[in-house]
């Protein structure tokens, strides 16, 4: 494991417990899976809505505290996907990002091109992350299809070594089936 990957067994364990859980709810819905990667498509608001019901379910579980949306930055009109509560004292801030792997209008996109991708990648949601100043903040990728470990590993690598911001993987593709993978990533403070 290098330096770009950081085991669940860490501080982080909670929020990975609550993505291999997601993981498990998304295994029941591979119809919208499949067909946006036949289509080559990325439905973010699907993939927020998703999440917003798994995480509902949660609450109703006792598994979380509590959860927001679009929360407030305290940074001007800039707004996080969501806030994650495990308790009154601890929220983790979640920025979320649907990646298409392969191919797309003739071109073929795979993990390390998105990270690489200052338009299109997580750089503006890493800085907007970073300026909240908290231990607790993430990036939440789903990629239809599973990228691979290596392409995975490499992309975080090629993020870290391109821009003056780092982030850490807390999930590995081969953890998760072939159709999707849910990327962790910790964006230290």
């Amino acid at each position: 494991m290098d330096d770009a990957n950081v085991p669940c067994e860490s501080e982080h364990s909670v929020l990975c417990s609550l993505v291999h859980r997601f993981s498990d709810y998304l295994k029941q819905r591979q119809a919208p899976l499949i067909c946006f990667t036949s289509l080559g498509v990325q439905v973010e608001g699907w993939f927020k809505g998703e999440l917003l019901t798994f995480l509902s379910h949660e609450v109703q579980q006792q598994r979380i505290t509590s959860f927001d949306r679009e929360v407030k930055t305290g940074h001007g009109r800039k707004r996080v996907d969501a806030t994650i509560s495990f308790s009154a004292h601890d929220r983790s801030w979640v920025e979320l990002k649907h990646h298409h792997i392969g191919m797309q209008g003739g071109v073929s996109y795979n993990a390390t091109w998105y990270l690489r991708d200052t338009a299109n990648g997580i750089l503006a949601d890493v800085k907007k992350l970073t300026a909240i100043n908290s231990k607790s903040q993430y990036v939440l990728i789903l990629s239809t299809v599973n990228p691979g470990s290596a392409d995975w590993q490499t992309a975080v690598a090629a993020f870290n070594t391109k821009f003056d911001h780092c982030v850490m993987s807390l999930t590995d593709p081969s953890d998760f089936p072939d159709t999707f993978f849910l990327g962790l990533l910790h964006v230290p403070a």
